[in-house]
């Protein structure tokens, strides 16, 4: 009997520009029903896109257990960033780059304590910023929804697409929670950046994308509720630790 493999790229950047993991199985994907608890709203791309860019996004470095990483963040209240777990494994420290304020310090405050890819970063200089807009909300099939980054560590690009569906096991659900999928492709870069609605409310973390068919891959807010509200956080490991 034949098996499918598919191939999961996490989006950070390790040095000279390589996409840093590749995690495979043979496990048949199974979508799993959303909750339709908002509707379909249709939006022209380019309008769609401006709503990504309301959301405060940030560039972060990093050396982590990989080398020199590069991905993206947003901003909460309080100086607190959001981003994908593998953009800081094993750092304390990082560097973000902020719109006219340049390359500020921020340190690693904890990972999501019950094994997502996401990592919590505060950053002094972003406490007076306003942070972005939280919905723990599952989009439809087809509902509209934007995602915005910095891909290849580059400028910031906000880019339209659609929601696929949810999928709570195989490869893709790698770290074993359920994911959200969209139609946009994403590059490397651009984990830890914002998944939007129309109302630019921030529905999911981007962290990584399914490498044959370009699907990309999310964490739904709803999934990390605690975390979002600095809860349930542990220690981010050390290089070399299992997780």
């Amino acid at each position: 009997m034949s098996i499918r493999a598919v191939s999961f790229n996490k989006l950070g950047l390790a040095a000279f520009g390589t996409v840093v993991a590749l995690l495979s199985g043979a496990q048949a994907l199974r979508s799993v029903d959303a909750g339709s608890l908002d509707v379909r709203t249709v939006s022209d791309p380019v309008v769609l896109s401006s709503v990504a860019n309301v959301v405060p996004t940030v560039r972060l470095t990093a050396h982590t257990c990989r080398g020199l990483e590069a991905g993206s963040g947003f901003v909460l209240k309080g100086g607190i960033v959001i981003t994908a777990g593998h953009v800081v494994d094993g750092a304390t420290s990082v560097t973000v780059d902020v719109e006219g304020l340049g390359a500020q310090p921020g340190t690693v405050i904890g990972v999501d304590g019950a094994g997502r890819d996401i990592a919590v970063v505060f950053v002094p200089a972003l406490a007076g910023v306003q942070g972005a807009e939280i919905s723990s909300n599952l989009l439809v099939r087809g509902a509209d929804i934007a995602a915005t980054g910095h891909p290849r560590g580059g400028v910031r690009q906000s880019l339209a697409g659609t929601v696929v569906g949810y999928v709570d096991s195989g490869p893709l659900a790698a770290d074993g929670g359920r994911v959200l999928t969209v139609s946009v492709g994403f590059e490397p870069g651009m984990s830890g950046g914002p998944v939007v609605d129309v109302h630019g409310r921030v529905v999911g973390v981007i962290i990584g994308v399914e490498r044959n068919s370009g699907t990309g891959i999310a964490i739904p807010t709803s999934e990390i509720t605690r975390t979002l509200h600095g809860d349930g956080l542990t220690a981010m490991p050390a290089c070399g630790t299992t997780r």
